[in-house]
């Protein structure tokens, strides 16, 4: 996944995507939409958290034909998606409630994220309150695009996703 510059959905897509995107020589044609894909988890508006009914939920990137998820089991992976835009993430199968909304734009590929995202989300590495899907989609969405390596690909954020 390229790394995914997030805006309030409905915005127009901030100048800096596309200053970026003209940098590296793409066009405003060639920005890929960045959609996010939001669930609850069936059972969880039951679960109590301080004595507060709370709702959990299960979130995923999807852009460039592929939902990207992070999972206890697989760790951080790519799912090629045989499904219309939109439309419900395989992650997204055996919950309730999805939605997929248009959150940005990126004119970097899946593959340069992934590399960036990985080492800090390993399989085994899953905690369900500190380090979930949910800490991946927002990890991947704080991507800084503003800067670029020499190769083409996003310098991530540095920031601590250990819990």
């Amino acid at each position: 996944m390229g790394c995914s510059c997030s805006h309030p959905p409905g915005k127009e897509v901030p100048v800096f995507i596309d200053n970026l995107c003209s940098s590296i020589g793409l066009d405003s044609e060639q920005k890929i939409p960045v959609d996010l894909a939001v669930s609850h988890f069936p059972g969880s508006s039951q679960w109590a958290l301080a004595g507060q009914l709370m709702q959990a939920y299960h979130t995923s990137i999807v852009f460039d034909g592929c939902e990207y998820v992070f999972n206890r089991e697989a760790g951080l992976g790519c799912r090629p998606l045989d499904r219309e835009r939109f439309s419900t993430p395989p992650s997204h199968d055996d919950k309730t409630n999805t939605k997929v909304f248009q959150v940005g734009h990126t004119c970097i590929r899946g593959e340069a994220l992934l590399r960036k995202l990985r080492p800090h989300f390993q399989p085994g590495s899953y905690d369900i309150v500190a380090k979930n899907c949910n800490a991946f989609t927002d990890r991947s969405s704080t991507a800084d695009c503003s800067r670029l390596g020499s190769d083409g690909e996003c310098e991530v954020a540095r920031r601590d996703t250990s819990g």
